[in-house]
């Protein structure tokens, strides 16, 4: 990676970086691989802006975001088009923050609007609909989206209950849908350089919908986590253990019907695959070119 600031006298910014990368499939580092973005960060009155052009897998992006004070509140947001090989997509994503001090205790809130414009916009979230989807597919394998829908709005709030005490809940919605994933996150400094952290999920929705449950080819059986708990303290890693393995056979009873569509779909040809911790191993056979 190449990575390029120049600042100017006023307090502006120019910022670029290259990223190189390999085809997953030859091996050979490829110009549709990799990535460059060029970004100018600039000050205007009292708001802060931002321009975006990028070359990213092979895909052309121009972006702009700012944010500025609105009386006490911080107000941010920020627009990407994607010009992708058969469309035009535009993806915006707009926050307001606000701080205040209540009771002596420090407490800030954030409320949160996301458009994914490569999620799915007939909010059908089956296998089968999600493999008509490649755009949206790759960038949940890259790491760059981790939804499914169109509409969210999330709102978040730390508040301080001592000084070495926080409450974190977050609340992420999905309003086509609608189903939601309720987060609530404990932070507990036990002393300098350590923390406790702790959370509790909630999904909550219908089956079939993003955080509800998502459909599989296995009739009456749906992807879903359900209520899940977790906390960094020790004694616990035998459970989690047990809990890992029975995941990963679940998981393999899951994803075979996934994988063998979305490689059909690339017309390629599935030969054996392992669902690992964090990954899946897949052996696969490409057509002769």
């Amino acid at each position: 990676m190449l990575y390029g600031q120049f600042l100017r006298d006023n307090g502006d910014d120019l910022q670029g970086v290259m990223v190189f990368r390999r085809n997953v499939v030859t091996g050979d580092a490829e110009a549709d691989a990799g990535s460059l973005a060029f970004k100018y960060h600039g000050m205007v009155g009292p708001g802060e802006y931002d321009a975006l052009l990028a070359q990213h897998f092979g895909d052309t992006l121009v972006g702009a975001g700012g944010n500025r004070s609105i009386g006490g509140a911080v107000w941010h947001g920020d627009l990407v088009v994607t010009f992708a090989e058969d469309d035009t997509v535009p993806s915006l994503v707009t926050n307001l923050m606000y701080s205040w001090i209540w009771g002596g205790k420090n407490i800030s809130v954030v409320v949160e609007y996301f458009y994914n414009g490569f999620g799915q916009a007939d909010g059908c979230y089956s296998m089968e609909c999600l493999a008509r989807n490649p755009e949206l597919l790759n960038r949940i394998v890259r790491g760059e989206l981790f939804t499914l829908g169109r509409n969210y709005i999330a709102a978040n709030a730390m508040i301080e209950i001592h000084p070495l005490f926080t409450l974190t809940p977050n609340l992420f919605t999905n309003v086509g849908d609608p189903s939601a994933l309720l987060q609530v996150v404990f932070q507990n400094d036990l002393r300098e350089n350590l923390a406790l952290l702790s959370s509790v999920n909630l999904p909550m929705g219908a089956d079939g919908t993003e955080f509800g449950g998502l459909s599989t080819d296995v009739p009456s059986l749906y992807f879903a986590s359900g209520p899940t708990s977790s906390s960094s303290s020790a004694g616990t890693g035998e459970c989690a253990s047990n809990r890992r393995k029975s995941a990963m056979k679940a998981l393999a009873v899951i994803f075979h019907p996934v994988l063998s569509r979305l490689c059909e779909y690339k017309q390629v040809e599935l030969l054996e695959g392992k669902v690992c911790i964090d990954h899946i191993h897949i052996c696969v056979a490409l057509p002769r070119r």
